[in-house]
């Protein structure tokens, strides 16, 4: 995974990145890469705040062979809570989505990215601990 601090410069235009509709222009998803570029990701502990590109194959890849990150919230069911009165994804009953861990090199713990699956396989991803999401290809 390329993070790099915030203060860094970085190629947020790499070819064959779309822009999903009604989605941040600055985050880009490559569907055939399983790359996102122009992600910010903030540490919640210290505040250091990264950018860069993050290749989510290795999580994608996890989650399709059914192996768990070793925490504690990976796996389990993500409850959709509404962030500042909005529900950010459809509404689902509870149990329909699962949260993930995508690991983030320099932040110990967990760090705030997801990937979100809901029960028929669509998915999304969050740098931000669900503030935002970004609907992925899910493998």
């Amino acid at each position: 995974m390329e993070i790099y601090p915030a203060d860094s410069d970085y190629d947020n235009t790499l070819p064959g990145f779309e822009i999903p509709d009604g989605y941040d222009s600055s985050i880009l998803y490559n569907i055939d890469t399983g790359y996102v570029s122009g992600v910010n990701i903030t540490d919640q502990k210290t505040g250091q705040t990264y950018q860069g590109i993050v290749d989510l194959n290795p999580t994608l890849d996890r989650i399709a062979a059914g192996q768990k990150y070793p925490y504690k919230n990976d796996g389990t069911t993500f409850n959709n809570y509404p962030v500042d009165g909005i529900e950010l994804l459809p509404s689902e009953p509870s149990g329909y989505y699962t949260e993930c861990v995508v690991p983030t090199p320099g932040i110990n713990g967990p760090g705030p990215q997801r990937i979100v699956v809901r029960k028929e396989g669509e998915a999304y991803y969050t740098p931000d601990h669900y503030h935002s999401f970004i609907p992925i290809k899910s493998k």
